[in-house]
């Protein structure tokens, strides 16, 4: 692999969100320091700024197709694989379901409590609107956080998973109680917030993951058994 300069360097952002998708890790290296020599050629013929925006598109192409590789892995992790990224999802999504049931209807109480306070009006409209879409949106980063935590190899690929269940959930819902339902829960708070933060959920739980990897282990530390033996022991002498 041929030695980057700094100003050759890929844009850090879009290679971390990369590496956050690829759940085989011995793939991971391979594919990055590919994408670095192509870049690294970009920067000589084309120049940086050139170079980053080919990046950042090649990234773009590259993203569903890694995800879909995390639904569909090698046989024999396939089971395991699988398994935490439908108990992810499903963590995730019920994580983000009832905290923001329970905050639209704590939302409700407060603003109705509010109004009656006043002397006026139980206050709605556009304020239980801002409420729940800023609960909405709280509730979402939650939600992909959970998500993204039970998928260790691929965390940003669980978080997008979570996303793209809570798009197609909207779609769903938008085709059956379209007539029923206001348009603002539909399009501002279903098929936008929601997703966008479930991915920026799993993009907080890769960025610790990395963090956690990035730190050297200290000595390990004693734990409550080995301190009981230890103790027995010197008390037997």
């Amino acid at each position: 692999m041929t030695s980057l300069t700094r100003l050759e360097t890929p844009p850090s952002i879009t290679e971390f969100m990369l590496g956050a998708l690829i759940a085989d890790g011995a793939l991971r290296e391979p594919f990055l320091g590919d994408l670095a020599e192509e870049f690294a050629a970009q920067c000589a013929q084309h120049g940086t700024a050139r170079a980053r925006r080919w990046y950042r598109g090649q990234a773009a192409w590259s993203a569903p197709h890694l995800v879909v590789a995390c639904w569909w892995p090698a046989p024999t992790v396939r089971r395991r694989r699988l398994g935490a990224l439908f108990a992810g999802v499903a963590g995730g999504y019920l994580t983000l379901l009832l905290l923001h049931q329970a905050a639209q209807l704590m939302a409700g109480l407060l603003l109705t409590y509010a109004g009656h306070a006043t002397g006026g009006p139980a206050i709605g409209g556009w304020a239980f609107v801002a409420c729940s879409l800023a609960a909405g949106a709280g509730c979402a980063v939650l939600g992909g956080y959970v998500a993204a935590r039970a998928l260790t190899d691929a965390p940003l690929a669980a978080a997008l998973t979570l996303a793209a269940t809570c798009g197609a959930l909207a779609v769903t819902g938008m085709l059956v109680n379209g007539g029923v339902t206001p348009l603002w829960y539909w399009v501002g708070l279903q098929l936008l917030l929601l997703p966008i933060g479930a991915c920026l959920g799993g993009l907080v739980r890769a960025r610790e993951q990395a963090r956690q990897q990035a730190q050297p282990e200290g000595p390990r530390r004693e734990s409550a058994g080995e301190r009981l033996t230890r103790r027995l022991t010197r008390s037997a002498r």
